[in-house]
């Protein structure tokens, strides 16, 4: 940005953050001011500010909007909405997995035109034989004439679970589909429970009908897996979207006024320029910003990077993001 609108911009964000403080009969002139050598025009309780130029890192301050009953509650794919709708509508739902959880503790989601908060804790663990397998398919690839082909849904429970893993993954992280172009999986693990039943293993392996595509198995080396089954549990955070609202200000708003006047002073300026890039600088309005946010309060999924902050009257996002050359 040229240095003459940098001036334009800070001066009108430092005339803001006079307003704001109620200094309203101030006179400009009864401050001491300087110019530095970009000629951004500062005072005294008002550090010059630094080009970026010549930094090795620094922040940069994000502002946005911000509704919390649109951009609060966590994106979910089917499958993990279906497992918390359950756990709604039952007062508790079991899934096991061979991931990890499949849906992440203080998941929040809207169902029915209320509002929740989602659990899980682990309440059994088993050990349970699997094999490690090459898998693949392509759309230019069928099984050979001379080949035996199993169809899936004539295939034993082992069978059905190992592809499942396979071609989909953990329950939680599934696609929702097969795959459309190709897959390929190589000595990947997979669980055969109750594996005397199965007749990949017996057979070493084959080609699977399934959905319209031919897949190659092989079945190789023993190994193991660990199946966990987990309990979801639900608590209402709100019956509705006002209260919703109402909810998320008391969990994570940060009142403007609580900033001090240099953290307030960067709030405005990236109201003013519509965020904005900072050096790295012990002293600086940005430093005193990210001091003044708690980390206690900062919005989930944001890794402590983002925080939801009144501004003039309006609510907004504000994120800091470090960034190194």
């Amino acid at each position: 940005m040229p240095s003459s609108r940098r001036a334009l911009l800070a001066a009108g964000a430092s005339a803001l953050s006079v307003g704001c403080l109620g200094a309203t009969n101030a006179d400009p002139t009864d401050r001491e001011s300087e110019t530095d050598p970009t000629g951004t025009e500062t005072t005294e309780d008002e550090p010059a500010r630094r080009s970026t130029d010549d930094c090795t890192r620094g922040v940069d301050v994000e502002i946005a909007p911000f509704a919390p009953v649109e951009d609060l509650p966590t994106p979910l794919t089917d499958e993990r909405r279906r497992i918390l709708v359950a756990a709604v509508e039952t007062g508790g739902h079991d899934v096991s997995s061979y991931g990890r959880q499949p849906v992440e503790d203080g998941t929040l989601f809207e169902h029915d035109g209320a509002f929740y908060r989602g659990s899980g804790s682990i309440t059994d663990s088993e050990t349970v034989p699997a094999r490690r397998v090459d898998l693949s398919w392509s759309r230019e690839r069928t099984a050979p004439a001379n080949a035996t082909v199993f169809e899936y849904d004539e295939l034993p429970e082992p069978d059905r679970v190992a592809l499942d893993y396979l071609v989909f993954g953990p329950v939680g992280s599934r696609p929702g589909g097969h795959p459309r172009e190709g897959l390929s999986a190589t000595d990947s693990p997979a669980p055969f429970p109750n594996v005397e039943d199965s007749t990949l293993v017996a057979e070493g392996g084959g080609w699977v009908r399934w959905k319209g595509r031919e897949y190659e198995v092989e079945v190789g080396r023993e190994d193991s897996m660990t199946r966990r089954t987990y309990r979801f549990t639900t608590r209402e955070v709100a019956p509705d979207a006002g209260a919703f609202r109402s909810w998320a200000a008391e969990q994570y708003l940060f009142a403007e006024s609580a900033l001090s006047p240099p953290a307030r002073r960067a709030v405005e300026r990236a109201v003013a320029e519509d965020g904005y890039r900072d050096c790295d600088e012990p002293e600086s309005e940005t430093t005193a910003l990210r001091k003044s946010l708690p980390a206690s309060k900062a919005l989930p999924r944001s890794g402590g990077r983002s925080w939801y902050v009144a501004v003039d009257g309006d609510r907004r996002r504000v994120s800091l993001r470090e960034w190194v050359v």
